[in-house]
């Protein structure tokens, strides 16, 4: 996309965007020269990343990731992640509502206005945001965009009337390549909030890992922590 080829001699007219990252290699050449095994890392594409934190009390606007906690320290650092590997980074984090269709419109907003073909689509929920995260998803199936990673974690909308997580999604939808879905089953105090298992939409294209990370001193309300390493080291691998 940004270098043209000389297919006669199997280099490029201009100089890698990540040559000073890379020194030890040509700045012309190819994938390492490893053109069957290896894939070009362009260097000017971005990581979209869309972060719904837990609650319904945020009407579905933007927030800061200092606002966010747990979701927001995660946030941080798939940026610096992304940065530090040479590519672009757009973001943000998102406090939903009651009523997840505004911060599904929120998202879809921030995605009209930056994305660009090519990008890498990060979306990740906990709680009640990862409710918003998988109709995110399903919304962008019909703009017929793709989700390179879906992170849910103890997906739930908590207790309405008298039943726990009536209204919450599990189900992922066929441009979503993978979700990593991690619960726990201790419901939490008043809200009764706690994740479970997702499925996909179509098993053929969406590779979903659901992960019951139950365990004694585990509850809803720290799960992101006791779990962010798994969360991250799948993030950064994306």
């Amino acid at each position: 996309k940004w270098r043209l080829h000389d297919p006669q001699t199997g280099r490029f007219w201009q100089i890698d965007p990540l040559a000073d990252k890379y020194v030890y290699n040509s700045t012309y050449a190819f994938s390492e020269n490893h053109v069957t095994s290896h894939r070009e890392l362009e260097g000017l594409e971005k990581v979209l990343a869309i972060f719904f934190h837990g609650g319904p009390f945020g009407e579905g606007k933007t927030t800061t990731p200092d606002k966010a906690g747990g979701t927001g320290r995660i946030f941080n650092d798939t940026k610096q992640f992304a940065e530090s590997t040479g590519k672009g980074f757009s973001g943000t984090v998102i406090a939903p509502g009651w009523n997840t269709d505004n911060s599904v419109a929120t998202a879809n907003e921030f995605i009209k206005n930056n994305y660009e073909e090519g990008d890498e689509m990060i979306i990740y929920g906990y709680s009640y945001g990862g409710d918003a995260a998988v109709e995110l998803s399903q919304s962008l199936k019909g703009d017929n965009k793709n989700v390179g990673l879906l992170v849910t974690v103890d997906n739930s909308d908590g207790l309405i009337g008298l039943a726990v997580n009536s209204s919450v999604d599990t189900k992922v939808p066929s441009n979503v390549e993978t979700n990593l879905n991690i619960y726990q089953d201790k419901p939490a105090g008043k809200t009764r909030a706690n994740g479970g298992p997702n499925t996909a939409e179509d098993d053929r294209k969406t590779n979903v890992v659901n992960r019951n990370v139950s365990a004694s001193g585990t509850n809803h309300g720290n799960i992101q922590e006791k779990n962010k390493e798994l969360i991250q080291s799948l993030i950064n691998y994306t």
